[in-house]
């Protein structure tokens, strides 16, 4: 019984030391909604299984349109980002992926249904 407490003890706080929330909060990186949001447009393309044709050519961008470029643009304008994507405000002709942010729930259901049957990668926030 004498081991057992310093045994528990010991792995309470080997948890909280190694616990995800105090290797965020203890590392000092913050991000805002804007940077994680681009961050995730960025990632998610590689793990799409685009229909044949759609993606774009080797060498080309990913045309990005989004409903509220102007908080996206800094991320997308960073070395390296800006040859593997190219960032449009909504309304695009041309685009592979459509990020809806920042508009009402209407005018998200206005842009779906405009975009029904499209072959689009569509990123919102709203279910």
């Amino acid at each position: 019984m004498r081991l057992f407490k310093p045994v528990i003890l010991a792995l309470l706080i080997c948890s909280f030391v190694l616990s995800p929330a105090a290797a965020v909060s203890g590392s000092g990186v913050t991000a805002t909604s804007d940077q994680l949001r681009a961050l995730f447009v960025q990632r998610l393309p590689k793990y799409i299984s685009w229909p044949e044709g759609v993606a774009p050519k080797p060498g080309k961008p990913f045309i990005v349109a989004a409903t509220d470029a102007k908080s996206l643009k800094p991320y997308f304008e960073a070395a390296g980002v800006s040859s593997n994507f190219k960032l449009v405000q909504w309304p695009a002709e041309e685009f592979h992926i459509l990020v809806l942010t920042g508009a009402p729930e209407r005018d998200v259901a206005a842009i779906l249904k405009r975009t029904a049957g499209r072959p689009v990668l569509t990123i919102g926030q709203i279910p």
